[in-house]
């Protein structure tokens, strides 16, 4: 009885966000037993960055965290078997396996699998359990390390054609995705009626804080909550705010300023990732409407006054501490779906000078009310590319 082998190509389709995960036109794999799999992970040139506070890096497949795990499934979606890469071959971008069973209908990819979590996927039994996995939003932007990002993707084995020894094999091309959506932050720049503007931290809400997406998992802190706590005395004409205490914040939502995020192209981010929605399974890449919140902490002087004569403060309060909500979007039209497998820009300037050089705050957006207060919610312009990457710029509504 001929060898056959079984070859899953996977790769990682997340810089330009074309390459599908269809499995149109391919075929099951014949019924014969003790099939090889060989399986061949492409180089990857995935931005798949990390961070709170991290540039954009192309890097290898080969530089995972975690780890690459292949899951075998039957036509009913049981998993078979699971199939862990090594180390080596991690850096090899191949494994082979002997004795593959004969009822194996399609394959699962898991690679960048947290340390955390992986004995928890390892022991999930069925494709729905492996879809619906709820990975934890703490280790999607932990800081160590630059591709650490867990993407999955999935295939069907086709016919290929014979070796050059004889053996027969089987091929499957595997689109690895990322499972969340990435927002890429800039630094603030002082608008109309702003003399000097700092940024003093960055926070995330309206967010999950895993991978279910269940109610029980959706953060989000109203304008009443304790969290938004600050000080309440005002600088004067010749006094600005102190030191400033920032609120705590349930991790891995905040992140405190930092002086490599400048308006200078290819300038460092606040990067966060969220979760929105699944790339294999139902409801696959059709993303979700829970549009998370970004919200800034700035301090800064007015203008004394400004060009047109206006004056920003009263009295001798020149001096500012206010909170900036960004609750919608807009790359051309109001975004309505976030989308895993896409970079969202705010104020961000690339590498080749596109984009925008910073948030622009202006004076009449300035308050003393906490973030999510309506009246100081603010709509912003973003750019949309391909991991795929959207870019915004913010407006007042």
């Amino acid at each position: 009885m001929k060898k056959t082998i079984l070859a899953i190509f996977a790769m990682a389709a997340v810089t330009c966000g074309t390459t599908s995960c269809s499995q149109s036109d391919e075929s099951n794999p014949s019924s014969q037993d003790g099939n090889s799999l060989v399986i061949t992970i492409s180089d990857g040139t995935s931005r798949s960055v990390d961070g709170q506070v991290a540039g954009g890096v192309a890097t290898a497949l080969s530089q995972v965290d975690g780890g690459v795990e292949v899951f075998a499934l039957s036509a009913g979606g049981s998993v078979i078997k699971e199939y862990p890469f090594s180390t080596l071959e991690i850096g090899n971008r191949s494994k082979t396996i002997e004795q593959v069973s004969s009822s194996v209908t399609k394959v699962v990819v898991v690679a960048n699998v947290p340390a955390g979590e992986l004995t928890a996927v390892r022991a999930l039994t069925s494709y729905n359990a492996l879809c619906q996995y709820a990975f934890l939003a703490a280790n999607q932007n932990g800081t160590t390390g630059a591709n650490n990002k867990t993407m999955m993707g999935e295939g069907t084995p086709v016919a290929g054609s014979p070796a050059a020894d004889g053996h027969d094999f089987k091929t499957v091309t595997v689109a690895l995705k990322p499972i969340t959506a990435r927002f890429e932050i800039g630094t603030v720049v002082p608008g109309k009626g702003i003399a000097t503007i700092n940024l003093l931290g960055v926070w995330m809400n309206n967010v999950y804080k895993d991978a279910s997406m269940a109610t029980t998992s959706l953060m989000f802190n109203n304008n009443q909550s304790a969290l938004w706590t600050l000080p309440s005395a005002p600088g004067t004409s010749s006094t600005p705010y102190g030191t400033i205490t920032v609120p705590t914040y349930p991790a891995p939502f905040y992140t405190a300023a930092n002086a490599s995020v400048t308006t200078a192209a290819g300038a460092s981010v606040y990067a966060f990732h969220v979760f929105a929605g699944p790339v294999i399974g139902t409801g696959a890449g059709l993303g979700t409407t829970t549009i998370p919140h970004v919200i800034l902490l700035i301090s800064g002087q007015f203008k004394d006054p400004d060009l047109d004569g206006t004056y920003y403060y009263t009295g001798t309060n020149k001096y500012f501490l206010s909170w900036v909500t960004y609750t919608k979007y807009n790359d051309g039209s109001d975004i309505t779906t976030i989308l895993p497998n896409t970079i969202y820009k705010m104020g961000v300037r690339a590498a080749d000078g596109s984009g925008t050089p910073g948030l622009t705050i202006d004076a009449e957006v300035i308050g003393v009310n906490p973030p999510e207060t309506p009246k100081f919610d603010l709509g912003v312009n973003v750019s949309v590319t391909a991991w795929t990457a959207k870019e915004v710029t913010p407006s007042v509504i």
